[in-house]
C-alpha cells in the first residue's frame, strides 16, 4: 500500500474508534531547520490540546508486516497517555509569573530556520538564533515544554532582553552542563544500550535532583567528574539530559573554566543541536581538518533537523571570546 493510502486508512480507522467527538487529521508538522514531516493530530471537541503524532515510523512498521489494527491501537494508547499526563490548557499560559522560573533557551541555526524565527522572539548570536521556551513538566518519560512565540510574549508583556535574562539564569539550573571525554561518552552509550536505558532514563534515575543545585556547584562538580588522564583532547559538551544540549555553549563561565583547566585554547565543533565537540588546541588538529570533519559528519551521520552548523569556532582563553565566521 502506498503511504498516502496508508495514512488515509489509518485516519479512518482511528476516527471510527474514537467517534464523533474527535476530529482526526493529517497535517504538515514543521521541525527544526525547516524540515517538514507528515503527522497526525487528534482534536477532542472540548480540548485545546492536540498532540502531534509522527507517522513515518508507523508506515515503515506497516511495510514490515504490522497490521493496521495494531498500529491503530498503539496510536490510541499514545494519545490517551499524552492527554492524561498533560493537564495544561492554553488559558493557563497567560500569566508570566506562573512560568518565569521555567523559561529556558535553545540554540538553532539562524539561516536554516528563518521561517520559524519570523514567528518567535529570538536573539542573533554568531550564525545562530537563541529561542525561548517554557518547561511545563519533568517526568521519567522526558519533559514537556512549549516555544514562546510572539503572541505569548506580547500577552506576557515581556521584552526579549528580559526573556534572555530569565533564560540565562534558569537554563543552567534546569539543564545542568555536562562535559565528558569522547571515550567516556562512547563507553556510557554502550553501557546504557546494554542495560536498556535511554539518556532520559539514565538521567532521571541517577541525577534527577541535580537541577536544584546552584549553577556554580554544577560547574565545580562537572570539572571534578572529568576523571581523564590529561591525554584526552576531544570532549563532548551537552547538558545532563542530552537534549538540545548545544545551548550549554551559552552558559556563563563554562568555557572559561574548561579552558583554564586545560591551559589551552579550544576548537568548538557543532556536532548537532544536542551537543558540541570540544577539541583542545593541538598542532595535529588544523581548523581545515576539523571543518571537513564537521561537514562530513553533518552529511552522513546527523539527521537533517538536528544539524546545527558546518562551521568551526575557536575559543581564545586569553580574550574569553568565541571567534568564528558570522553568517
Amino acid at each position: 500500500m502506498e503511504y498516502q493510502n496508508f495514512y488515509k486508512e489509518l485516519v479512518q480507522s482511528i476516527q471510527e474508534k474514537l467517534g464523533d467527538k474527535y476530529q482526526v487529521k493529517i497535517t504538515d508538522i514543521e521541525k527544526n531547520n525547516g524540515v517538514v514531516l507528515e503527522g497526525m493530530i487528534i482534536i477532542k471537541e472540548d480540548s485545546q490540546i492536540s498532540p502531534n503524532i509522527y507517522l513515518e515510523c508507523f508506515y515503515d512498521r506497516y511495510q514490515e508486516g504490522e497490521s493496521l489494527e495494531e498500529i491503530t491501537e498503539e496510536i490510541l494508547i499514545m494519545y490517551h497517555e499524552t492527554m492524561n499526563r498533560n493537564p495544561i490548557q492554553m488559558d493557563q499560559l497567560a500569566e508570566l509569573k506562573r512560568h518565569e522560573d521555567n523559561i529556558f533557551f535553545r540554540l538553532v541555526n539562524y539561516n536554516m530556520n528563518k521561517g520559524f524565527l519570523k514567528k518567535v522572539p529570538h536573539i542573533r548570536y554568531l550564525e545562530f538564533a537563541i529561542t525561548f521556551h517554557c518547561l511545563l513538566e519533568r517526568q521519567e518519560y522526558g519533559i514537556q515544554s512549549f516555544c514562546i512565540n510572539e503572541t505569548i510574549r506580547q500577552e506576557w508583556g515581556i521584552c526579549i532582553e528580559k526573556l534572555y535574562q530569565l533564560a540565562l539564569k534558569n537554563t543552567p539550573l534546569l539543564f545542568p552542563p555536562k562535559i565528558q571525554s569522547m571515550e567516556k561518552m562512547m563507553y556510557q552509550l554502550m553501557r546504557n544500550k546494554e542495560e536498556g536505558l535511554s539518556a532520559i532514563d539514565k538521567w532521571f534515575s541517577i541525577e534527577k535532583n541535580d537541577y536544584q543545585e546552584q549553577y556554580e556547584k554544577s560547574l565545580e562538580n562537572m570539572m571534578l567528574d572529568m576523571d581523564d588522564t590529561g591525554e584526552t583532547f576531544m570532549y563532548v559538551l551537552s547538558n545532563k539530559l542530552g537534549i538540545y544540549g548545544a545551548s550549554a555553549l551559552l552558559y556563563p563561565d563554562l568555557l572559561d573554566c574548561f579552558a583554564n583547566r586545560n591551559g589551552k585554547n579550544l576548537y568548538l565543533l557543532p556536532s548537532s543541536i544536542h551537543e558540541w565537540i570540544i577539541v583542545v588546541e593541538q598542532e595535529e588538529y588544523s581548523e581545515e581538518l576539523l571543518k571537513n570533519m564537521v561537514y562530513d559528519v553533518n552529511h552522513t551521520q546527523v539527521a537533517e533537523d538536528e544539524v546545527l552548523s558546518n562551521q568551526v569556532y575557536f575559543y581564545n582563553k586569553d580574550t574569553k571570546q568565541i571567534e568564528g565566521e558570522e553568517r
